[in-house]
């Protein structure tokens, strides 16, 4: 008997031993049409697993797929014509992504929850993808042009931030649950920013510079807030929020602007529009009780008092207990307030 309980004492250490077993991957290539496959899996509940590739040259394809907790996972490219991929099962993982050079693709995809996920681009003609469950964060940063960054979260509690720094860059960011925070820099011409929050208590933060910029944000449930500043000429900011206790907030400078807010549902909604320039139009429309509307448009600098600034704002407000306020500065300016 004495025997059998030591053979069983032993097993069961070296049960312990593999299911804690910690495994490391770690590639390095340099040349042109490399390949790099990494596939992790955990037994049961076994330790963390780290995977690092690291390439230079042309063409190159990095390739992780990790299963289990704790799960690192770290791809580095420079040259063009790369391909990055990350699959990760399991929570409390990290995926980072570090390309430089042209053409280059990164996919990140994370399930469960508690996760992290950073990428890095630097070129042009970049393309970005994040996929993740709740209580994550992603951060997405490109230099260059023609880049694309899309970050998809179902969930809550979840972080989504993305810089882009260049031309022809397009950023979508999409959000499900509550508590979500998005923020969206951009800097350069021709640029679009979208994010969609659904539930409450989220926040969406666009901020573009350049011109021609374009940012449409939707956001459905209560408590939710909307910033867009945007600095440049042509711009066009469109928010649309449905619920109740909403929050947005356009601010633009530059001329040719466009700002249109569209709150529905109970009420208690604030929406404000400051507008710097000339050629602007300031479009809201509210729905319910309790609202609150603030739109100033000014002459831009330069331009004098008396000069024909040509601003148009336009408020609809349908309910009880609404209020509007219109401040507008040089001529030629539009005033419209409907209240029913």
């Amino acid at each position: 008997m004495k025997l059998k309980m030591t053979m069983l004492a032993a097993a069961i250490a070296l049960s312990g031993n593999a299911m804690a077993d910690n495994n490391d991957s770690s590639i390095e290539q340099t040349g042109y049409g490399n390949n790099a496959d990494v596939s992790q899996n955990f037994s049961y509940f076994g330790g963390s697993q780290t995977s690092t590739i690291n390439q230079e040259g042309s063409f190159n394809r990095a390739s992780a797929d990790q299963t289990g907790f704790r799960n690192q996972a770290t791809q580095l490219q420079q040259g063009w014509g790369n391909n990055s991929q990350v699959y990760q099962r399991g929570a409390f993982n990290t995926a980072t992504a570090t390309q430089s050079g042209i053409d280059n693709t990164s996919s990140i995809t994370q399930l469960s929850r508690n996760s992290e996920a950073v990428v890095n681009q630097t070129g042009s003609s970049n393309d970005s993808s994040v996929s993740q469950a709740r209580d994550d964060y992603a951060q997405v940063t490109q230099n260059g042009l023609g880049n694309a960054s899309t970050i998809t979260q179902t969930g809550y509690d979840d972080v989504a931030i993305v810089s882009q720094d260049g031309s022809y860059h397009d950023s979508t960011i999409q959000q499900g649950g509550h508590d979500n925070y998005a923020s969206v820099q951009q800097s350069g011409t021709d640029q679009n920013s979208n994010v969609t929050q659904q539930d409450e208590r989220n926040a969406a933060f666009v901020t573009q510079s350049g011109y021609r910029n374009d940012s449409d944000i939707a956001q459905s449930g209560e408590d939710n807030t909307a910033t867009v500043t945007q600095s440049g000429s042509r711009n066009d900011s469109d928010i649309s929020q449905s619920g109740r206790d909403q929050v947005a907030v356009t601010t633009q400078s530059g001329y040719g602007n466009d700002a249109i807010v569209l709150q529905e549902g109970w009420g208690d909604n604030y929406s404000s529009i400051d507008q710097t320039g000339y050629n602007d139009l300031a479009d809201v429309h509210q729905s319910g009780w309790s609202n609150e509307s603030v739109v100033s448009q000014s002459a831009a600098s330069g331009m004098g008092l008396f000069n024909m600034a040509r601003n148009t704002a336009t408020i609809v407000q349908q309910g009880f207990n609404n209020a509007s306020a219109v401040s507008q500065t040089g001529g030629g300016n539009v005033a419209n307030v409907y209240q029913y």
